[in-house]
């Protein structure tokens, strides 16, 4: 009962929990399949199943949204994905075989599986030395051994199976030798031609005639018996399925998979189409608004104009609220229901509405904080070319929160073809390619120098060290710059400084290990940061703040071959010095790291237990000039294993920190701020002093409380990066967790104290407001009437 009292008071501070009412409010998420590899059209005319490399779902066929989905873990790969249209049965194949009904629930399945298919007997499947056919259900129908080891199956009629040295028929009549094999081809390009499996004697070819359209081309037997057009190109996959209509026609359905997505079309045109590019996220950037009048240009008279009509629909807006509210008054009484009001592109007074600008293998993206996709463009379409490698994005101008003049977000998008660099200049708001440019040199780095009002300078560096600088007017560096360049062959890093447009190698870091982490600062270190902290003995630690840190983390084998150590390496970007070194022993990754201001953390697992751990590692300047920093440093215990780290930032850095810990079971786990001090008192309660810092009881257990999830009962599955950025609010703060899915929200780390709540009932106020106004003049009426009946008494 103690240790459980001790433990509910150390974590009590960290619960960061939603009413149920608030779910969906400040926040949204997107569900993805993947890079769509298998299709098959189920026995109901309104289900499409299709699987990926680890993810099956089901999808409506007339609406393209999902019915159901199930996702395996990322190292199992389907295999077989076959579907059975007269029992609506559907098998998959990793290491492990499974057999879905048509609602995908799972029926029965298999381990240690070579091989397997549907035949008209049921689920035929193959181990090494050994073959079974089951009925759907499960029931084993007959076996066979054989002492040589089989392969696989090569789908045909019948049924082979094949081995190292002959082959074997499955039959109905059960498992016999063979001489021949036959195989069955499905998807496969002919000529520039994508030619779909055979379905009920139907087959269609898909024929690209530009940039933006194909011609399909169906053939029954070998006859062409219709074509028409779609607005599809780069198709990578394809399928058909014939029906007849209720006015007994011949239809046909295409499903095709082209530049991430996947679409439906028939003779008549486009049914639906669903965009699975935002599943594979590269790169993220947060991208400040325009106002809406920086957003108009002209003028000072068309500005006058533009000022005066969105004044107008502000007042016109603000009278449609106050209706609303009164409506809504008179029909719950005092109970307000919050009302979703749809954002405009464009800057809100608390800097809620922003764009993300996204780049995946195939495209940029911007999206909305509100979920909604505001334009796509692909890089075949930019760069004219789909080999490609390296795609970066790096935004060159954007609009800052006091803004004078109109200023318009541009990115800048760098791409390695061969031996040449491309360039390419957009929009952010409307996604538009202003100018394309080809330089004539391999790329060995290209970064952004920030320059004043937000802006970056494009820094392009070749592998002959030549540098390139694009922005503007801007081709020259005002200050000195430094980067650094790992050289993954050697195990090294190269550190550089530009002098006269050349870089010129200033320091060399060499390790005896692969590189298998990097953490850098997210940003500038924050100005409004507090540089000291003040103990409980009143006595000073002044923070160690240096911008140019960064963080290198190893796995160094030990003399066992089966145990290993993790080194973490400070490094001064400008100097190569290493500032802080420290080993952890027995221990081994995935390891994360995340640095910010004078903290690392990193999270590993330690071996000997078989657990995962989270070290937290402070530093402080030292007054000794001996020591370069004072380090102070602790470890805690996770729940379970990390995909990646990140914190809030919020944009006077008052506000709480949360550490936000992507757990592997999809959900996000935040961590106070107070819970990871280095300081916090081992094996005795905090003293008078020490409790009034706020420092709490050392306790070596993060536990997983359901309240601290900041996913709630969402699940993003396969987390691979979680961006966060401040809005003008200093409570709150945006966060988006990417993976296979997408999660969006707008959270607050020490509650809103600065916002009123989306239940304030306005209509309330107005009311009360205006009582209490007539209830003043008829007071004062009153007063007046009986002060002139007391003078005439």
């Amino acid at each position: 009962m103690k240790y459980s009292l001790i433990l509910f008071c150390t974590f009590v501070c960290v619960v960061n929990a939603i009413y149920q009412r608030d779910a969906g409010k400040n926040d949204w998420s997107k569900e993805f399949i993947g890079d769509i590899k298998h299709a098959a059209f189920g026995c109901d005319k309104k289900d499409l199943l299709v699987g990926s490399d680890n993810v099956i779902a089901n999808i409506n066929l007339r609406t393209g949204k999902i019915t159901w989905r199930r996702v395996f873990e990322s190292k199992e790969v389907i295999r077989r994905f076959e579907y059975a249209t007269a029992t609506c049965n559907l098998i998959t194949l990793t290491n492990t075989l499974r057999v879905w009904d048509k609602n995908g629930l799972l029926i029965w399945d298999d381990n240690n599986v070579v091989d397997a298919a549907l035949t008209e007997e049921g689920v035929v499947e193959v181990k090494k030395e050994f073959v079974r056919v089951r009925s759907i259900t499960g029931k084993p129908i007959y076996n066979h051994t054989s002492s040589e080891e089989f392969t696989g199956i090569l789908k045909g009629s019948p049924l082979t199976l094949s081995t190292k040295q002959s082959a074997v028929l499955v039959t109905s009549s059960g498992i016999s030798k063979a001489s021949s094999v036959n195989v069955e081809e499905g998807h496969k390009i002919v000529q520039g031609e994508l030619v779909t499996a055979t379905n009920q004697g139907y087959y269609a070819k898909l024929n690209p005639i530009d940039e933006t359209k194909s011609r399909v081309v169906v053939h029954s037997n070998e006859n062409k018996i219709e074509e028409f057009n779609i607005n599809a190109t780069q198709a990578t996959l394809a399928f058909i399925r014939p029906y007849t209509s209720v006015d007994n026609k011949q239809q046909f359905n295409i499903l095709v998979k082209h530049d991430d997505q996947l679409s439906l079309y028939n003779r008549s045109g486009l049914i639906w189409s669903r965009d699975e590019g935002l599943s594979q996220i590269k790169g993220l950037t947060f991208v400040e608004l325009p106002t809406q009048t920086q957003a108009i240009q002209g003028n000072a008279i068309v500005s006058f104009e533009a000022r005066l009509e969105k004044q107008l629909e502000t007042l016109i807006s603000l009278a449609r609220s106050t209706v609303d509210g009164l409506v809504s008054l008179v029909k719950n009484g005092l109970k307000s229901d919050y009302v979703h009001r749809e954002l405009n592109v464009g800057r809100d007074e608390f800097g809620f509405s922003k764009i993300m600008l996204i780049t995946t293998s195939k495209s940029v993206y911007a999206v909305h904080t509100n979920g909604q996709v505001l334009w796509k463009k692909t890089f075949h379409s930019i760069f004219k070319t789909s080999d490609l490698s390296d795609v970066k994005l790096i935004v060159t101008n954007s609009p800052q929160q006091h803004d004078e003049k109109p200023v318009t977000p541009e990115f800048v998008l760098v791409a390695q073809r061969g031996n040449q660099a491309l360039v390419a200049t957009g929009n952010g708001l409307i996604g538009d390619i202003t100018n394309l440019e080809t330089i004539d040199f391999k790329l060995k780095d290209s970064f952004g120098v920030p320059v004043e009002n937000g802006n970056n300078v494009l820094v392009l560096v070749s592998s002959d060290n030549q540098v390139i600088i694009r922005h503007g007017t801007h081709n020259t560096l005002t200050k000195q710059v430094y980067f650094y360049v790992h050289d993954k062959p050697t195990n090294s890093l190269q550190g550089y400084t530009i002098i006269n447009s050349t870089p010129v190698p200033i320091w060399t870091v060499q390790f005896h290990h692969p590189i298998q982490s990097f953490a850098h600062h997210a940003t500038k270190l924050n100005k409004h940061v507090y540089t000291n902290t003040i103990q409980h003995d009143e006595t000073e630690l002044s923070k160690y703040l240096n911008p140019n840190t960064f963080s290198v983390a190893l796995e160094a084998p030990t003399s066992s071959s089966s145990d290993s150590n993790v080194e973490i390496y400070l490094i001064d970007s400008i100097t190569g010095t290493t500032i802080y070194h420290t080993l952890y022993e027995s221990s081994s990754g995935p390891i994360n790291m995340l640095l910010e201001d004078n903290l690392l953390l990193i999270t590993y697992m330690y071996n000997k237990p078989k657990r995962y751990q989270l070290s937290a590692i402070e530093l402080y300047s030292n007054q000794i000039p001996s020591h370069a920093v004072n380090v102070k440093r602790t470890s805690f215990i996770l729940p379970s294993a990390v995909r990646t780290i990140s914190s809030t930032r919020t944009t006077l850095g008052i506000t709480s920190k949360l550490y936000l810990l992507a757990l592997t079971n999809g959900q996000v786990l935040s961590v106070n701020q107070k819970t990871i001090d280095t300081r916090r008192p081992r094996g005795v309660a905090p003293n008078p002093n020490q409790a009034e810092e706020g420092l709490l009881m050392y306790n070596p257990y993060i536990p997983l409380i359901s309240q601290s999830l900041l996913t709630y009962n969402k699940t993003v599955h396969e987390v691979s990066r979680i961006d966060t950025s401040p809005s003008y609010l200093e409570s709150t703060c945006h966060v988006v967790v990417s993976g296979l899915d997408m999660f969006y929200i707008r959270t607050a780390p020490s509650k809103q104290f600065d916002l009123l709540n989306d239940d304030f009932s306005f209509s309330l106020l107005v009311i009360s407001t205006v009582a209490l106004l007539v209830a003043t003049f008829v007071v004062k009426w009153m007063a007046a009437k009986r002060e002139l009946v007391r003078l005439w008494k």
